[in-house]
């Protein structure tokens, strides 16, 4: 069975996630993304996905607690184990170098108690204050580099954006993406990268839910390519987008998928991934105590 699993390929790889209220919502390609009542249900779903590439696709579980188990579901939704879980590592406190241990030296009265150094170190919460909205233009070094086909679109939309044409420019911006799509996959280093102008474009826009879920796409696939600096690039734009909108049930569905995002990508000792989950679960408190 270990040999078959090295088959199946990387992606598509759907990410079930539990929710604070138990269901399940799921991420990935064609997939409707719930909320499921219960894992057999969202399983299911992703049999239904395995059943039309007719094969066994990838599938990551995400606990509550952030554990994740990989796994493999078949078209018959069996699943099967594709290696241990891997719990999201807590951030205990770093036990300092054994130099503290003064032997024999009374100095407890003088010497200040552990906590008051480390006090400040433990920033549970992330900062009130919202980062700027920096949309910047999608890195000049795709690879492999664009084709001859997809060059003089590029610069087309680049002479139109200089111009100020912005909805031009993003039009044209999706019509590449689809064609992208349509000739070589959505995965295509062609397609990913016009996607990622488009982001860019719709952001700029000032259509930052569009903007957002653009770039999640794009950050998930990178990371799936093993392209995981431009991966946490692309999550760091979605996840700024995602905190910049301003309609609250707008705000809410979008952070479902910035959420099950930083399950997949949690940004440096997973400060984003819990930076993502404080944020949505104030967004969600404000509309269940709206009148």
């Amino acid at each position: 069975m270990e040999t078959a699993t090295r088959t199946v390929p990387r992606w598509p790889c759907y990410v079930l996630t539990t929710e604070a209220d138990g269901t399940i919502t799921l991420d990935g390609p064609a997939a409707d993304p719930g909320p499921y009542r219960t894992r057999e249900d969202a399983t299911a779903a992703v049999a239904a996905v395995a059943g039309r590439v007719r094969r066994p696709v990838r599938a990551h579980a995400a606990d509550a607690d952030g554990t994740v188990w990989p796994l493999l579901v078949t078209p018959e939704a069996t699943v099967i184990e594709d290696g241990p879980a891997v719990a999201k590592p807590k951030r205990q406190a770093r036990k300092s170098p054994p130099q503290a241990k003064a032997p024999d030296r009374k100095p407890a009265a003088a010497t200040p108690p552990p906590s008051t150094p480390t006090a400040p170190r433990t920033p549970t919460a992330p900062p009130p204050r919202r980062p700027a909205l920096t949309v910047e233009a999608p890195r000049s070094r795709p690879a492999p580099p664009p084709s001859r086909q997809t060059m003089p679109t590029v610069l087309t939309i680049r002479s139109l954006e200089q111009a100020g044409q912005l909805h031009q420019a993003a039009k044209l911006a999706a019509d590449l993406e689809g064609g992208a799509v349509q000739a070589h996959g959505p995965s295509h280093p062609d397609a990913v990268n016009a996607r990622e102008l488009h982001a860019y474009l719709r952001a700029k826009i000032g259509e930052l839910a569009t903007a957002a879920r653009l770039y999640r796409d794009v950050a998930e696939r990178q990371w799936h390519r093993r392209d995981y600096t431009a991966a946490n690039t692309s999550a760091a734009a979605a996840h700024s987008a995602w905190l910049h909108i301003t309609d609250l049930d707008e705000a809410i569905d979008v952070g479902r998928a910035i959420v099950r995002m930083r399950n997949l990508i949690p940004g440096e000792g997973m400060r984003a991934y819990h930076s993502a989950r404080s944020h949505q679960a104030k967004l969600e408190t404000q509309a269940a105590q709206r009148p």
